[in-house]
């Protein structure tokens, strides 16, 4: 389941004034003495968040969300908030380090959805599993601009936070596949078939979100899609089981 090094970039303005008290009066009425600084990447006062980091963040999300991954930069996110095209690079050196942030966050809402789901079916691995899948579609659904991120990028391992909280969601799905197949398969078997799962959800995820779906089964209603998903996943868990059984 994902470079930075631009150093950031800090533009001041810095007026030295003799004291020529003729000079003092020419810079008060210019603006550049006795002014209180601009917050954080002001630009022409159209800037008045309190957070400019999550501002940026939700700024992202929009772009994203209007275009696609490759439509975002940090002088376009500058442009969208409305702040200076330095005043992103105080809190992200690069697109890169921005996006690890945004992908961070989605696998970690996307944790808690599934622990959210599963809580309701406590001491039933099957049901547990299936909760997983649920949990998984209607998160991608709701939160299209993080869903595309997590998968976008394509160096995981040049962001270990992502790595990190990307394989908590895995290794959860892992263990409650394990919980149905049971604990005399092997660690192979049972990879193999949470693998295919996080694959048949993430790809009736993707064909809803790209609308390729709706068309084809004359419906838009997600619940009915995602209890369809969920009975082919039953399916698919049953059989594999079963396989293994007879093995």
């Amino acid at each position: 389941m994902v470079s930075r090094y631009l150093m950031p970039l800090r533009f001041e303005m810095i007026s030295l004034v003799g004291r020529n008290p003729k000079k003092v009066g020419k810079y008060k009425e210019m603006g550049n003495v006795g002014q209180s600084k601009k917050k954080d990447g002001d630009k022409g006062g159209r800037y008045h968040h309190g957070d400019l980091r999550q501002a940026l963040v939700d700024g992202a999300l929009e772009l994203i969300r209007e275009g696609d991954v490759g439509a975002l930069s940090l002088r376009a996110l500058a442009r969208k908030v409305g702040v200076s095209y330095a005043a992103p690079y105080h809190h992200f050196s690069d697109k890169a380090e921005l996006l690890a942030e945004l992908a961070i966050d989605g696998y970690q809402q996307l944790y808690a959805e599934m622990e959210r789901y599963q809580n309701e079916q406590k001491n039933d691995p099957s049901s547990e599993l299936l909760a997983a899948g649920r949990a998984y579609l209607f998160f991608a659904v709701s939160h299209p601009s993080h869903y595309r991120v997590m998968f976008s990028l394509a160096h995981a391992d040049e962001h270990p936070k992502v790595r990190s909280v990307a394989d908590l969601c895995f290794d959860r799905l892992l263990e409650n596949t394990r919980a149905v197949v049971g604990p005399a398969q092997s660690d192979e078997a049972t990879a193999k078939l949470a693998n295919m799962i996080w694959a048949t959800v993430h790809g009736a995820a993707t064909l809803w979100n790209d609308g390729l779906m709706c068309s084809h089964l004359g419906t838009t209603d997600l619940d009915i899609y995602v209890e369809m998903t969920t009975g082919q996943l039953c399916d698919l868990v049953s059989a594999y089981a079963e396989k293994l059984q007879a093995t």
